[in-house]
């Protein structure tokens, strides 16, 4: 599973899938990240920041204490666009 979430632009992308957060309430990443992007299959991936700090590598741990929950997220806004449909 591809991941990438992109804080700015409000927006979750699950294996080329767009959740439009802003549409059910937004979400934030508290710690200065512009993007996150992650690949489960590969278990790597990097944060870029707001400022000036240099992209991080992270890893499967890193991935899942700090950012599994966009998943989730991810499905929420799905699910959302279930129900509108229904």
């Amino acid at each position: 599973m591809k991941v990438t979430a992109i804080t700015q632009d409000q927006m979750i992308i699950v294996d080329g899938v767009v959740a439009e957060m802003s549409k059910i309430g937004g979400y934030q990443m508290t710690h200065g990240e512009w993007a996150v992007q992650y690949d489960t299959a590969t278990g790597a991936g990097h944060i870029e920041y707001l400022d000036a700090r240099p992209n991080q590598a992270i890893g499967e741990n890193e991935f899942n204490a700090r950012y599994a929950w966009l998943i989730d997220e991810h499905q929420r806004y799905q699910d959302y666009v279930k129900d509108q449909s229904a």
